[in-house]
């Protein structure tokens, strides 16, 4: 299967930027993987509901921004449900012989091994936790995030320990190591970005992510680890185009990439 995968293309930035495209429609692939922070929420059918092969997505942080957590998630998975778009939040799919299975999982806040000062840094300065809602009565909480973090990682758990004869591929905003993050000194900062999940890659064939923005493709173990972000737009030189923009947040982003597994 020949698998094209990017991240965080943040078209809600380019709104009104007329006939611009985020990735060529016509390419080799078989199935597009969206990592997170693609749109929000709900309008990202306005640009992949009616692409040529199927689109895996999962959402991003700032997908969720100015809604309500669940309920967001869940009109849009009514919203999309026929159209190319196949909506994964600790949800499991098959294609072709391929599983795929989706996630946002949230960090741990545990990169450091201190996380409860990671956790009260996050209360302060991410602005996740006042722009996105839980509950319709207060805003989503670092303590959400985390017990969101457990849920996905013990769903991915059951599942990859589920026999399965093909191929495996994990989607996630969030990234499942540090790797993910360059060479660089941990900061409280970074406890935001990953989490440790080593233990969990090892059933996985491939693995990929968004959130950092910044270009990773890396193994652990037999996992192929990859991160193909965007970044947000540079605001010099954007212009409308029938082509992908060359304003990318990230030099490195690759409009093009297609992974074989």
């Amino acid at each position: 299967m020949r698998i094209q995968l990017a991240s965080d293309l943040h078209l809600e930035k380019w709104r009104g930027q007329r006939g611009f495209r985020p990735i060529p429609e016509k390419t080799a692939a078989d199935v597009l993987v969206l990592a997170g922070d693609i749109d929000r929420i709900e309008r990202l059918g306005h640009t992949f509901a009616t692409w040529p092969s199927p689109v895996i997505y999962v959402a991003g942080n700032h997908d969720l921004y100015y809604r309500q957590y669940w309920p967001a998630i869940r009109q849009a998975r009514e919203k999309f449900a026929n159209t190319s778009i196949r909506f994964l939040e600790r949800e499991k799919l098959t294609l072709g012989g391929v599983r795929f299975l989706g996630t946002i999982l949230w960090t741990d806040f545990s990169l450091t091994h201190n996380r409860t000062d990671a956790m009260e840094w996050a209360e302060v300065r991410c602005p996740d936790y006042g722009l996105i809602g839980w509950n319709g009565h207060r805003n989503f909480s670092v303590d959400d995030a985390f017990d969101e973090h457990l849920a996905s990682t013990s769903w991915l758990e059951t599942e990859l320990a589920q026999p399965f004869s093909g191929k495996t591929v994990v989607v996630t905003h969030h990234a499942p190591h540090r790797f993910s993050l360059g060479n660089v000194a941990l900061s409280l900062a970074d406890c935001q970005f990953a989490s440790e999940l080593s233990y969990l890659a090892r059933w996985v064939d491939l693995w990929a992510h968004g959130h950092a923005h910044r270009s990773s493709d890396y193994k652990l173990g037999r996992c192929r680890v990859i991160c193909n972000p965007a970044g947000s737009p540079k605001r010099d030189g954007i212009r409308a185009s029938d082509e992908c923009c060359s304003t990318w947040g990230n030099p490195k982003y690759d409009p093009m990439l297609i992974v074989a597994i």
